[in-house]
């Protein structure tokens, strides 16, 4: 037969402290999740960045009349 003594039982404070590590745990793969597409969008926006510096380092800018010329 166990016999349990205060001592033994666990501090709300540290039922509480249980829970929300608990909690914490099982919100863990949606916070991963987010985490994952967050840097997904940085990404995106650092390739976008990157494709615009070099347009402006080699002197063409979207407006340029080269896509409308005709060649002929």
């Amino acid at each position: 037969m166990i016999q349990w003594k205060k001592d033994n039982l666990p501090t709300r404070q540290e039922k509480e402290a249980a829970a929300k590590k608990q909690q914490e745990r099982e919100q863990l793969p949606e916070t991963v999740t987010a985490l994952k597409a967050a840097q997904s969008d940085t990404d995106e926006m650092v390739v976008d960045q990157e494709y615009r510096i070099t347009m402006l380092e080699l002197g063409v800018s979207d407006t340029d009349d080269t896509d409308n010329a005709d060649n002929t």
